[in-house]
């Protein structure tokens, strides 16, 4: 008997070996005597192959020995599931048929009905057959989808067509809002089911979409400033309700349209076919952010250089006056960054709180888009509302980087004060960012007396800051430049900091 097996384990091996020995052979007879005698096989076991003991039989039609696994147990929602799955009909006419039990209302092992299994593993032959049997194809999932809008999320033509002319609504949505189109927007093959939309509804859409009127539209006006001219910006808001067609510029419960969705996922196929049938390209979601907002936030180059060339106004802003440059820089986008710049997108457009994108790609230390944006003439040092650069920016969150690229400008002015006064330098000490101090200090060659000069409007200055925080790094800088530091203040610090070390040792 091997180590650690005491008799009764030892020989549930050896009935549960003979189970397999049984099954492999086909062995009816001696399946049966396993299973009337009530020993302890574990019928839900599976092979290497993933597949338990039913689905073996079932794959080789043994219908016998399925008839005495599913009478004892054995699995027979596993069976089907994989069969709907997979694809085989067989074992499902055989269930239906000849054990009588209607596979349509029947439930996998995850309590889905077989339609969605179908669906999950792209078997329009499945669902044939599951509409012979008179299923109920617009039944919902688990998850409260139904079997057209999951073909739709997985890119499968064939399969939403098929349940479209068997009499499903091409207009469901789901509880978020979305249509068809919306998910096949995301996906690679989506390019399909809109082709196929648009083949039975795109003319209708095209007529629509050109004698739109006033009973059709609203209108929503911002006012917003664009380069310092207050321009008056409305949008259009398609509001038709397509009883008999399908509006392809439908938004969901976030605001958002298809052709938002492609343009968000750089589905660039997707979004062709959507500007082809007539799709507003400039419409935004809830948040006011356009198709090309959307792909500059995820960077989507094609997207954003195909949108542009479709007519999308470059510098349209969303509720936040973010612009699509903003967005490009905010996520260090630089392949968009380069794109919109070269279409005319405005440099220094501002969000509204009058950060412009070298503000805030120096603010989340996106030293690449720096580098474009200076090499596009970025003014470096634009103040936003409450004075602050980017090069304040970049100091306060000790992005060393960044930093180097913007004092290297010729054009940077070291002595830009926000509204409370505050130098690019105040703020390296302010911060505590003594890496970044010390390299202004170098570069600027700053000497003794103008860094004990420099304060702000309450009168703090680089030296308050370093010895209140007991920054020894600035510390030793200062001495380094010849400041004579309270020697009570700098001896605090350094024991501050043996008795930090000794913490982290122990």
């Amino acid at each position: 008997m091997p180590v650690g097996l005491d008799g009764k384990t030892s020989r549930q091996q050896l009935l549960q070996r003979q189970f397999w020995r049984a099954v492999h052979r086909n062995n009816y007879k001696e399946l049966n005597w396993l299973l009337r005698s009530r020993q302890h096989i574990n019928m839900f076991e599976a092979n290497e192959q993933d597949q338990i003991g039913i689905i073996v039989l079932g794959l080789r039609y043994d219908w016998s020995c399925v008839e005495l696994m599913a009478k004892n147990g054995g699995g027979l929602r596993h069976l089907c599931r994989y069969a709907s799955f997979y694809g085989d009909t067989e074992i499902l006419k055989f269930v239906h048929t000849q054990l009588r039990i209607d596979v349509t209302t029947l439930h996998d092992e995850f309590d889905e009905l077989l339609l969605f299994s179908a669906v999950e593993g792209s078997q329009p032959t499945v669902i044939r057959q599951l509409a012979d049997w008179n299923a109920d194809l617009a039944a919902k999932s688990m998850q409260g989808d139904s079997a057209i809008l999951l073909a739709a999320q997985k890119g499968d033509k064939e399969i939403v067509q098929l349940l479209n002319e068997r009499g499903l609504e091409i207009g469901v949505t789901d509880e978020q809002g979305n249509t068809i189109a919306h998910h096949a927007a995301l996906v690679f093959n989506g390019k399909n089911i809109l082709e196929y939309l648009v083949s039975k509804y795109g003319d209708e859409f095209r007529h629509d979409a050109l004698s739109r009127g006033d009973s059709n539209v609203s209108a929503s006006s911002t006012t917003s400033d664009l380069d310092g001219v207050q321009v008056q910006r409305t949008v259009q808001t398609s509001l038709k309700l397509y009883t008999t067609g399908f509006n392809f510029d439908s938004r969901n419960n976030n605001g958002a349209t298809p052709a938002y969705n492609a343009a968000w996922k750089g589905q660039l196929q997707n979004l062709e076919v959507l500007a082809g049938v007539g799709c507003n390209l400039d419409l935004g979601n809830e948040d006011g952010n356009t198709p090309l907002i959307a792909a500059a936030m995820t960077d989507q180059p094609s997207s954003i250089a195909f949108l542009i060339d479709h007519g999308c106004e470059v510098n349209q802003m969303n509720k936040g006056e973010e612009t699509a440059l903003y967005w490009a820089a905010y996520n260090c986008s630089a392949a968009s960054l380069e794109v919109l710049l070269e279409k005319g997108a405005s440099i220094e457009k501002c969000d509204k709180y009058g950060n412009s994108p070298l503000l805030v790609a120096s603010d989340h230390g996106e030293v690449k888009a720096v580098r474009i944006l200076l090499k596009y003439n970025a003014n470096v040092n634009h103040q936003n509302q409450i004075g602050e650069t980017a090069l304040m920016k970049a100091c306060a969150e000790g992005h060393l980087e960044c930093v180097q690229e913007l004092v290297r400008s010729s054009l940077c002015n070291p002595d830009v004060r926000d509204d409370e006064g505050n130098t690019a330098l105040l703020w390296a000490c302010m911060t505590g960012q003594m890496d970044v101090f010390g390299y202004l200090i170098e570069f600027w060659n700053v000497t003794k007396e103008q860094i004990a000069t420099l304060q702000n409007n309450d009168e703090e200055t680089c030296i308050d800051w370093i010895v209140e925080n007991k920054l020894q790094r600035g510390i030793d800088i200062l001495k380094k430049l010849g400041v004579d530091v309270p020697e009570r203040e700098v001896s605090q610090s350094r024991s501050k900091s043996y008795s930090h070390e000794n913490d982290i040792d122990h």
